[in-house]
């Protein structure tokens, strides 16, 4: 039976990010298999994939922040806000390298930290019920509402450093991606952010036309590109193969923090029950969300029997009664006295 858990997959150009799902789903023979944060398929890089029970937990993997290279291409509009969609416009003014880095530099910083973004008509992005591009491909006009993002770094890359371009998509097969573009954007940002439109914007802001030529996503939580592997290799895997790559469910779900409960209160847990605060030792309270990964031991406790809350000098103890630790699911905490699961583990596959 194969086992559940996350794969940290490279998806390449011309495929989409359900044709690496259905790559998965053949080479491992079962169903449940999907997929975090919709990589263009034009674009490339990392992809984390849910097999089994994992397919559970892909929203709370996709809450992290997400790290991309991004082409830019200037003095061209398309309907699809980047060099492969149906051109709108097209201008021939050009700038020196050294002035475009000048002015670049001078502009990214207004669109570092939360800022407005209206999402390209060609998106997966709904409107009254129905995905944007449905009415972009019947030629549709509809508002389209902007959205809150974080940009936590956006950094200026000339063309002409090709050491460090390399350095950072040298897992992906990128082809002429310098040839097609006129500088360069390192991008960390909050999930949800649309590279394409922010291109759109800052091209505004230089007064030129701008769509994106490239797209490399190098980091996805803790998923990075190095790490990898390519979805055009897992089609010549087998299944024990590729089995080998799969990672624990909980191991790369860094935006929360941690719970331990003993076996008892374990599959009252499982079972859809409510655990006192009181049975449980936590790990990591800073959590604006109130969720944490839930944890059971065969024994949890300080030497005296008792189920202890870590803090103060206890937390040094914390570490080492997690060390035979079993990931039980995503746990809420309600009415500040409850612990309540969110997203369970069922008690047959733990």
């Amino acid at each position: 039976m194969t086992k559940s858990g996350i794969i940290n997959v490279n998806k390449g150009k011309n495929m989409t990010s359900h044709d690496v799902v259905a790559i998965v789903r053949r080479v491992l023979g079962i169903k449940r298999v999907g997929h975090t944060g919709t990589l263009d398929p034009m674009a490339e890089g990392v992809l984390p994939v849910a097999v089994g029970n994992a397919t559970k937990f892909i929203e709370y993997l996709d809450k992290d922040t997400k790290t991309y290279l991004a082409g830019v291409k200037l003095g061209l509009m398309t309907d699809t806000l980047d060099v492969w969609g149906d051109k709108i416009e097209t201008s021939d003014k050009s700038v020196s390298t050294e002035e475009l880095r000048s002015k670049v530099c001078e502009i990214i910083p207004v669109f570092i930290g939360e800022i407005q973004q209206i999402p390209p008509k060609y998106s997966a992005i709904k409107v009254d019920g129905r995905r944007l591009y449905d009415y972009a491909r019947k030629g549709m006009d509809v508002e389209i509402p902007s959205r809150k993002v974080n940009i936590y770094r956006l950094k200026y890359i000339s063309p002409t450093d090709t050491k460090y371009l390399d350095s950072l998509i040298g897992f992906v097969s990128a082809g002429d991606y310098r040839e097609k573009s006129d500088f360069f954007l390192l991008i960390e940002c909050s999930r949800g952010t649309y590279v394409r439109s922010l291109i759109r914007d800052i091209g505004e802001r230089l007064g030129v036309s701008a769509v994106m030529s490239f797209l490399v996503r190098t980091v996805s939580g803790d998923f990075r590109i190095e790490d990898g592997v390519s979805a055009e290799s897992i089609k010549n895997m087998s299944m024990e193969d590729l089995t080998e790559y799969i990672l624990p469910i909980d191991e790369k779900i860094s935006c929360m923090g941690s719970i331990v409960i003993d076996q008892v209160e374990g599959k009252k847990f499982q079972n859809g029950g409510k655990v006192s605060l009181k049975k449980i030792a936590y790990l990591d309270k800073d959590n604006s969300e109130r969720l944490f990964k839930v944890y059971e031991i065969s024994s949890c406790s300080n030497g005296g029997g008792s189920i202890y809350n870590t803090s103060g000098s206890e937390e040094g103890n914390a570490t080492s009664i997690i060390e035979n630790k079993k990931f039980l699911g995503i746990g809420r905490i309600v009415d500040d006295r409850f612990l309540k699961g969110e997203k369970v583990v069922p008690i047959e596959s733990v």
